[in-house]
């Protein structure tokens, strides 16, 4: 299923939530490959999760 973001949420979001999901984009990004998540899904079930769905 694929969920789509609603562009309004991420005004909605705590500035901690905004450093959790920079450090989760820059995690994602690592330079080095053996650094990176394997796959969306090992991304998306590491520690520094946003909630990004609407309440």
């Amino acid at each position: 299923m694929i969920k789509t973001l609603n562009p309004n949420l991420l005004n909605q979001l705590t500035d901690q939530d905004r450093d959790r999901l920079n450090q989760a984009i820059f995690h994602a990004m690592e330079l080095q490959p053996d650094n990176r998540p394997e796959t969306v899904e090992h991304w998306l079930k590491e520690s520094y999760q946003v909630n990004l769905t609407s309440q």
